[in-house]
């Protein structure tokens, strides 16, 4: 919860001051999210190790409804938040989706801050 609200923190601010500074956020960085400490609410699965072991535990592999999200970057870990918690959005999480398969950080980030 507490990762949470900082995020939504972090947006609230970085909203504020424009486009220009959402964009230096990156939220598709493995760097950064790897560097930004571990998310609060996580979904690991029994094959999570297994899978993270692949790649010398560079990549976390969540699990949810039958199908392991591999979490390298912040836009997959809310990838993988949005699949899981959809009910707790206020419109159909697939906007944000179709903002991931795009590579649309900015609007990745203000579904999440406007939607949550």
């Amino acid at each position: 919860m507490k990762n949470i609200l900082t995020l939504f923190a972090f947006l609230t601010v970085g909203a504020s001051f424009g486009q220009l500074e959402l964009n230096q956020f990156n939220w598709d960085d493995p760097g950064f999210y790897k560097n930004s400490g571990n998310p609060f609410v996580r979904g690991y699965g029994d094959l999570s190790d297994s899978l993270s072991a692949l790649t010398n535990d560079e990549i976390d592999y969540y699990y949810h409804h039958g199908k392991y999200f591999a979490i390298s970057t912040w836009a997959d870990y809310y990838h993988w938040f949005t699949s899981k918690f959809w009910y707790r959005f206020g419109i159909s999480t697939d906007v944000y989706k179709f903002h991931y398969l795009t590579g649309n950080n900015i609007e990745m980030m203000r579904f999440l801050f406007n939607e949550f």
